[in-house]
């Protein structure tokens, strides 16, 4: 098995973090989600660091041979939205993004990633641990049940007009 380090984001993997969210998009659109604009590339990495400094999360790589090989986004929300109407909101931790290379998977680094949330997130006081997967993405639903997440809900969609 290769070895990997996990280390917080550092503008050194830039090119890598964007190479790394670029695959993970153009996974999903193969799995029937939105096309990445031609732009995604370049932009979605400095809106993804605001949005994670907004909510006091913070980015983690997984590394190795000064490579960055994976990726996960953290952030953390308390008492807004709807949870603002509630006595005690949760505190919950929320990634948005997690990928692996391709040729990296199976090996340990998602799970490796998914720990280095976990233990930020109880580190700042989280009740819960939270994210999303898309739904024609069974690899990564089978992977997160295996790490123990169960489905809170069912987000739907249909499509309408057509």
């Amino acid at each position: 098995m290769e070895q990997f380090e996990i280390v917080e984001y550092s503008p050194l993997y830039q090119e890598d973090a964007k190479d790394l969210l670029l695959t993970l998009q153009l996974h999903l659109e193969s799995l029937g989600g939105c096309a990445p604009k031609p732009t995604f590339r370049d932009e979605y990495l400095p809106y993804l660091l605001r949005e994670v400094e907004k909510q006091n999360g913070k980015i983690f790589l997984a590394v190795t041979d000064g490579k960055a090989i994976g990726l996960v986004s953290c952030k953390i929300f308390f008492g807004e939205g709807d949870d603002a109407f509630l006595i005690n909101p949760p505190k919950s931790g929320f990634v948005s993004d997690l990928v692996v290379a391709k040729d990296m998977r199976g090996k340990g680094v998602g799970k490796a990633l998914l720990a280095a949330a976990e233990e930020f997130f109880v580190s700042n006081g989280c009740d819960r641990f939270e994210l999303t997967v898309f739904a024609p993405n069974k690899s990564a639903y089978g992977f997160y049940v295996a790490q123990g997440f169960e489905p809170r809900s069912h987000y739907m969609m249909r499509k309408i007009g057509r």
